[in-house]
């Protein structure tokens, strides 16, 4: 199967064994159910190259539900299972992203199904799971409002963490960064923005520097300048402490310019460059 896979990234070969009846296509089948999570994680990608390739080229495509099914259990079995198989989550999760990207109509049954595993603040899955679904949420972000509270109950539950390992400061920033992701564009609600300066009161600096920096990257500029003016009387060097005043200045004009407590654009451009 390892050789086969490397073979299927060409798309003559996946359009070769397209059809229904295709041997490649009946080994993997066979093999997607395997008790092995390698052998099913390998078998499940060939099959998903393939899916990929017919979609890309609208060519009819056949077993698509199979795939889907077989890739749902697989991803459920390995976040549910003691035994940990980091790689093999990793490729499902990977070929996900990849049937998302190749028809948009999944984006919600993946997000769904993944979205049901954000339930553990110990677990490295859960860090892996955000970076799927923030890959789908730059698909089709929309798909992600279902999981804003789920996201935030999380980060309450990370809140009482008195001394929070490494793990879990890196979830608490990838957490974050879907909330911002999800809610780029819209209006924050007073719980959710507290929830979020919570957040950064109780994080290590780097990791809300990190969280600053997601936060400018999707207009979120009002709780970027919060953190920015936390952290510039922070930094062991003069160069660092003008880096983020500058951080801090742009990130407090952008907010100015979204602001909606000036009633014209003059006066909110006027505040911004002052």
């Amino acid at each position: 199967l390892g050789v086969i896979q490397v073979l299927v990234e060409s798309p003559r070969m996946c359009h070769e064994h397209r059809a229904a009846g295709s041997k490649l296509k009946e080994l993997c089948s066979n093999h997607c159910y395997s008790p092995q999570p390698c052998v099913a994680a390998q078998a499940i990608q060939i099959l998903t190259e393939i899916l990929c390739y017919c979609y890309q080229e609208n060519l009819e495509t056949d077993g698509a539900d199979d795939v889907i099914a077989a890739l749902e259990t697989l991803i459920l079995l390995l976040t549910f299972s003691n035994e940990r198989h980091p790689l093999q989550l990793k490729i499902a999760l990977k070929c996900a992203v990849r049937l998302c990207e190749a028809k948009q109509e999944y984006c919600e049954v993946f997000v769904e199904l993944l979205g049901t595993r954000l339930d553990n603040i110990d677990s490295e899955y859960t860090i892996v799971i955000c970076e799927a679904l923030g890959a789908i949420g730059g698909l089709k972000p929309e798909t992600l409002l279902p999981l804003v509270d789920t996201i935030l109950n999380l980060l309450i539950a990370l809140l009482d963490v008195a001394s929070p390992t490494q793990l879990q400061t890196h979830t608490k920033t990838m957490l974050c960064t879907l909330i911002f992701q999800t809610l780029s564009g819209y209006k924050w609600n007073e719980y959710t923005f507290n929830t979020v300066l919570n957040v950064v009161d109780n994080n290590n600096l780097w990791a809300n520097y990190c969280i600053a920096r997601a936060a400018v990257r999707y207009g979120h500029h009002k709780i970027a300048h919060h953190i920015f003016e936390g952290l510039t009387e922070q930094v062991s060097s003069e160069h660092f402490h003008f880096w983020l005043v500058c951080l801090k200045e742009m990130s407090k004009a952008e907010a100015q310019l979204y602001s909606e407590e000036s009633e014209t654009l003059v006066t909110r451009l006027d505040t911004a460059i002052i």
